[in-house]
């Protein structure tokens, strides 16, 4: 790029509109799934793309939503293979973490808790690891 060109570039580009991350509201995600006990092999590997994912979503400035980016956080709760735990970790995702997106394993654990995510209208995700 010649420096002719260069300048050109910056005089457009300082004229786009910045998106400023930090000014909007993050966009929670929320990961329900074994991080201990005998399922653990399972959920780590799911935990751990999911934060792949969400360390590419931010580096790429954000998710989008209508016409504004906004930074993604995910936060994770530990099930240890328990649907007492999935149902508790559900819940505490939803009602105090104030997830958009639940994702997870799925399977026995999840079958007592999709009733309650439904009825919250909560999209949930499975992870096929």
């Amino acid at each position: 790029m010649s420096s002719a060109s260069f300048a050109q570039y910056l005089a457009v580009a300082g004229t786009l509109p910045k998106l400023d991350q930090t000014a909007l509201a993050p966009v929670r995600l929320g990961f329900l799934g074994p991080l201990s006990g005998t399922m653990e092999r399972w959920g780590r590997p799911g935990l751990h793309g999911c934060e792949l994912w969400v360390d590419w979503l931010n580096s790429a400035g954000g998710i989008l939503i209508g016409k504004q980016r906004h930074r993604v956080e995910l936060v994770s709760y530990d099930t240890a293979d328990s649907a007492e735990l999935a149902d508790q970790g559900a819940r505490h995702l939803v009602d105090d973490q104030h997830v958009s997106l639940l994702m997870t394993l799925g399977g026995d654990p999840l079958q007592n808790v999709q009733p309650y995510l439904n009825q919250r209208k909560v999209l949930t995700s499975t992870l096929l690891p």
